[in-house]
């Protein structure tokens, strides 16, 4: 099986733009194992689509303004960093000691 190269650019790793290239089960695996994967993944699989439904909705009723979308996509990116976090720490593997 052929892999393909995935590249992000992230804005989490200690405020510095950084360019990541990976392969699809590489990504999965930062996704799933570290905070910063946790945050970026629900961002991309929640927080965006949920962000362009509810523009799209407002768009379609008339009371989308500037200010508005603003909060929406505000109101997306910080439900999703927060779900990110509590998945991130709700999913750790326990230790039994």
């Amino acid at each position: 099986m052929r892999r393909r190269a995935v590249s992000l650019v992230m804005l989490l790793h200690r405020g510095s733009v950084e360019v990541i290239s990976m392969s699809k089960e590489s990504f999965r695996h930062w996704v799933r194992t570290t905070l910063q994967g946790h945050i970026v993944g629900i961002w991309i699989y929640f927080s965006c689509p949920i962000a362009a439904v509810f523009l799209f909705l407002n768009y379609q009723d008339g009371t989308l303004t500037v200010v508005w979308a603003l909060f929406i996509v505000f109101a997306a990116t910080v439900i999703g960093a927060v779900l990110g976090t509590v998945l991130f720490f709700v999913n750790q593997p326990r230790h039994n000691d």
